[in-house]
């Protein structure tokens, strides 16, 4: 407990503390102290208010050197109101904001893997359509049943976790209240809960629960994708670009880690469904477009099914076969829910993995002092050298062309800007959701021997490439672009833009010829082999 003592201590022309003694405790003593220029938190003896002709004076004394008279204001009055609740708890949790600022001797480009990792976590949902499939087949397994959900169905899974980018902008107001720890704990939550909630989804055959888990899962983009990067932001106020594409990088890099590992999951937790004969076998009666067959064999575990019963079955073809990844059985006929496509197990694996992953690097990030900037080639900020009215020390902007968001959101730019991105991210995000099962739908008929499940698993992790490298390609080359025309970033971000959007139309044109042409004359050129 520091001591906090006073007879007059007045600011704003007013009295602030008029007690004999006043004790406060050490939380808000540090409160205070980071708001006075030249007082270092780590050494900070008992603190006095000294009565001058009704100036006010806040008297410091450090443990190593003289004291530092330092006048009391109203920005000292502000750091000595009471601590609102919820950062009391946060306090008391270890994850108030002021209780990870960074000390000297902290390296700051340890920031950039830990928010890497958070962010290829949180990019896995563009690995999607590796489980299309699997959730298109949920109970019939070997192919589609009548019972199974459709694409509209699953894809509206995908929408609400891209969609959860809303509650960024929702609860935005927390993200640097809260600081970048807690606001990535509550994501390392959300993604273990949303993951949570598909596994029993695909367990109980239950698209409502899917649904819900999509909701709780997007959840984590709005609160563990913006501040990381904030943060690692504010520690290269010179070079967001790299800063930026540094961490985003991850994001796009995400499906490329983890297409591979949801096929092989998948391939793991499959089970091969009971097998009825060939169809000229097996008797069919079709039942308002359901197809029974006739069992009379108890070791067909139909729910202790009699000695004679009727089942609901599919009729699978080698190509089905094929494109659900089973190897070496029969094509013919297979009861309905009686195996597993290794959904739920999937799920639930990825879902403790990354709520592991984003909670252990949220612990890793450090803060900048509030009253610096941040100097290159150094790891640790320097000291600004600004004051606001009040005497106390202000940040060091990091850039001379920013605009209040209020303005902003107010000018045709913005919306133009809105409409380009809302227009760009339809198309794109559409293909990401899709993707694998577009390409063995538009290819597989043609090149079966080219669209095999793992070269379609292969596909999801080079349109991962093609994310990330945009990431890190266009938000460094506006940064090279703003430097050759001067400095200003406005013509290097006009500029990429123009370029960027300008591809768009060429490139869905060109995969619209490729179908075409495929179709007329089927061939394919050789791919790198990937790590499937």
């Amino acid at each position: 407990m520091y001591g906090l003592y006073g007879r007059a201590a007045v600011g704003s022309g007013r009295v602030a503390h008029s007690a004999a003694r006043l004790r406060v405790d050490a939380p808000t003593t540090m409160r205070l102290l980071s708001t006075l220029a030249g007082v270092r938190q780590s050494h900070v003896a008992p603190i006095y208010f000294a009565d001058d002709g009704g100036a006010g004076w806040l008297i410091a004394r450090r443990t190593y050197s003289s004291a530092a008279a330092v006048p009391c204001t109203a920005a000292v009055e502000r750091a000595l109101e009471p601590e609102p609740s919820d950062m009391r708890l946060l306090r008391a949790l270890r994850m108030h904001p002021e209780q990870y600022v960074a000390t000297e001797g902290f390296n700051k480009a340890w920031l950039l893997p830990a928010c890497i990792a958070n962010h290829a976590s949180l990019g896995a949902i563009f690995a999607w359509s590796v489980l299309n499939q699997p959730l298109l087949r949920l109970n019939g397994v070997v192919a589609p049943s009548a019972a199974d959900w459709s694409l509209g169905d699953i894809n509206v899974t995908f929408s609400l976790v891209m969609g959860g980018f809303l509650w960024g902008a929702v609860f935005g107001g927390f993200h640097d209240r809260w600081g970048p720890r807690a606001c990535c704990l509550i994501g390392a939550t959300a993604i273990g809960g949303g993951f949570g909630l598909a596994s029993l989804a695909v367990a109980t055959d239950n698209l409502l629960m899917l649904k819900a888990g999509g909701l709780v899962w997007g959840l984590s983009m709005g609160w563990a994708y913006v501040p990381p990067l904030a943060n690692v932001i504010r520690w290269y106020p010179d070079k967001k670009g790299f800063a930026s594409s540094a961490v985003v990088v991850g994001y796009g890099a995400g499906a490329f880690i983890a297409a591979p590992v949801f096929y092989n999951l998948l391939k793991a937790f499959q089970r091969v469904p009971t097998y009825l004969g060939t169809r000229g076998e097996v008797e069919l009666v079709n039942r308002e477009g359901r197809m029974f067959a006739s069992v009379v064999d108890t070791a067909v575990d139909v729910g202790g099914a009699g000695s004679s019963s009727l089942v609901e079955v599919i009729v699978a073809t080698t190509a089905d076969i094929n494109a659900a990844g089973f190897v070496g059985i029969p094509e013919g006929v297979y009861v309905v829910g009686t195996g597993s496509t290794g959904g739920a197990e999937t799920f639930g694996l990825m879902g403790l993995a990354y709520t592991a992953i984003i909670a252990s690097t949220a612990y890793m990030h450090r803060l900048p002092r509030a009253d610096v900037g941040v100097s290159p080639g150094s790891s640790l900020p320097t000291r600004s050298t600004t004051a606001d009215s009040d005497g106390a020390v202000a940040p060091l902007p990091s850039s001379s062309f920013n605009v209040d968001p209020a303005v902003a959101i107010r000018t045709p730019q913005f919306w133009a800007m809105y409409a380009g991105f809302g227009l760009s991210i339809t198309g794109a995000y559409g293909v990401i959701s899709s993707g694998r099962l577009m390409l063995t739908e538009c290819f597989g008929e043609t090149l079966p021997h080219i669209v095999t499940p793992a070269n379609t698993a292969a596909f999801v992790g080079l349109m991962s490439i093609g994310n990330l490298g945009g990431r890190l390609f266009w938000a460094n080359g506006s940064d090279i672009v703003a430097q050759r025309m001067g400095g200003d970033p406005f013509w290097g971000r006009k500029a990429t833009f123009a370029v960027m959007w300008g591809l768009g139309p060429a490139a869905y044109l060109g995969t619209a010829y490729a179908i075409s042409a495929n179709a007329a004359n089927p061939s394919a050129v050789s791919m790198p082999k990937m790590p499937i």
